[in-house]
């Protein structure tokens, strides 16, 4: 959360290691004044399992992670909307085109989403590897410019990875996710349950940004639940006597 909220103040040019060095230090110290301040809120008794857990990996400064993914649109000089993101970890950005083309990154496989994915800590160390973000965008190539219709989506793993599967399942799930009326929590319990195209049991965020409004051929794949078949109850057996 903090990322998310700290990152307007990024520069764009903030993926040089300088600018970044220096950008998440300061998002780093803010976590720790507030991971001290709940800390010292915590009550003496009647701890739950997880604030033992937190408190304890606080003390023991063991460092948590998180990915990543930032987008920024802007008007560029010459009147049209420019863009550029930074994305870490397997927190994934979509583009959606006018061209029915779709720029997925950094990700574009199912098999690329592991359990130990590339991520900034909270505490680095000289012995650890702290990953930088992937730059995108910023006027260079030919998907450096959104057109009217364009939409932007980023997404965390689940999702991400949710999304990459129904496009090689070639069952795009746009038209669902970009519907006005969507009830998110229950698409994300449909979809943990579904036999076809299942979700993990993972948390779930989502962010979509459109140019206007989005091209038709975005609206056109939606999500179908099909329900995973719950085995039969089989009655106990009957002992005679």
């Amino acid at each position: 959360m903090i990322l998310a909220q700290k990152f307007p103040e990024l520069k764009r040019d903030g993926c040089h290691h300088s600018g970044w060095t220096e950008w998440i230090s300061d998002c780093r110290k803010e976590w720790l004044e507030r991971a001290n301040l709940r800390r010292n809120n915590l009550p003496k008794q009647n701890l739950s399992f997880a604030d033992i857990v937190n408190l304890n990996s606080t003390e023991a400064r063991l460092p948590a992670a998180a990915t990543f993914a930032g987008l920024r649109l802007r008007q560029s000089p010459q009147g049209e909307t420019a863009w550029d993101a930074l994305v870490l970890g397997d927190s994934c950005l979509f583009h959606l085109r006018h061209d029915r083309r779709t720029l997925t990154a950094p990700y574009s496989r199912s098999e690329e989403f592991t359990y130990t994915p590339n991520a900034t800590l909270s505490y680095p160390s000289d012995s650890s590897k702290d990953a930088s973000p992937v730059k995108m965008g910023d006027g260079q190539g030919h998907y450096n410019s959104a057109m009217p219709g364009d939409v932007f989506v980023l997404a965390t793993d689940a999702m991400a990875k949710w999304i990459i599967t129904s496009l090689e399942k070639n069952t795009p799930v746009w038209g669902t996710l970009l519907r006005q009326d969507l009830d998110f929590n229950s698409l994300v319990e449909q979809a943990r349950k579904d036999a076809v195209l299942s979700m993990e049991n993972d948390d779930v965020s989502l962010v979509i940004a459109m140019v206007g409004l989005p091209h038709p051929w975005c609206l056109e794949g939606t999500f179908t639940p099909q329900p995973k078949a719950s085995r039969p109850v089989l009655p106990a057996p009957v002992q005679s006597l």
